[in-house]
Order: C-alpha cells, then sequence, then structure tokens
C-alpha cells in the first residue's frame, strides 16, 4: 500500500486492512498516509482522525497529522481544537506548540499566549527548524 503508485488501489488495500481489524486505529492512520500523500487531505483528515479514535498506539501522531491536513484545506477552527487538545496532553512538544502558536498567531486565535507560554516554559530551546517553522 505505502509504494503503490496507485492512489485508487493503495485506498483499496488499506480500506481491506480497516475491513480486516476495524478496531486496530494502525489500519485508518495508513489509509490517512496514502488519502495525504495524493493529495486528498480533506479524506486524510478523517481517516487520521477516525485513527485516534481508535485509541493507541499512534493517538498523537495521528491526531497531529489530522490538524495538519486541516490547517492545509483552511479548516482552521478544527485545526486549531485539535493542536490545543494536543497541547494539554503534551505540554512539552515543541512540534505541537510550534504549529498551534504559528497557527494562533496567523489567526489570531486568543489561545495564542498559552502557546507562546509553553515556548516559554520548555525545558530545551527551540531547535532551529522549529524557529524557522514559526516564523513563517
Amino acid at each position: 500500500m505505502n509504494v503503490s503508485r496507485d492512489y485508487a488501489a493503495a485506498v483499496a488495500e488499506g480500506e481491506a486492512l480497516v475491513r480486516l481489524d476495524p478496531a486496530w486505529s494502525v489500519s485508518y492512520g495508513e489509509v490517512g498516509e496514502v488519502h495525504r500523500h495524493f493529495g486528498a487531505l480533506d479524506a486524510a483528515a478523517e481517516y487520521f482522525q477516525a485513527a485516534a479514535r481508535h485509541g493507541p498506539p499512534y493517538l498523537g501522531h495521528h491526531l497531529f497529522c489530522a490538524a495538519q491536513c486541516h490547517e492545509a484545506t483552511s479548516n482552521l477552527d478544527e485545526a486549531m481544537r485539535i493542536y490545543h487538545q494536543l497541547l494539554v496532553h503534551s505540554p512539552e512538544n515543541p512540534s505541537v506548540i510550534v504549529a498551534g502558536a504559528r497557527l494562533a498567531r496567523r489567526t489570531s486565535d486568543p489561545r495564542q499566549s498559552e502557546f507562546m507560554h509553553r515556548i516559554d516554559a520548555l525545558p530545551k530551546p527551540l531547535s532551529q527548524r522549529h524557529l524557522e517553522f514559526l516564523e513563517s
């Protein structure tokens, strides 16, 4: 599925995995990755959120991917909601903090100060990559 250059075939293979074990969150995430790879970001977000609803082992990763897809498709309220949810559960994750702070700044979201406070409270300074992303 991950090596297929055929979008429809890759989605079909992923959906077959979901049918095989509908409780296994990873399969939903795999289908989300296929959709994201082929640029179908709305469908990708749906599958990543389905993966998150099914729980571990990649709950945070799936939520973060869903937020990125929502942000890319201008579903900014949903992206911000997810970034904030992740911030509550992972208050020292620099990728979550920076992505949420950047979106909050772009949209004048009132939670911007909460994200910026978390940057200041990190045990280590942000990496150069994170700083560049925050300023982009």
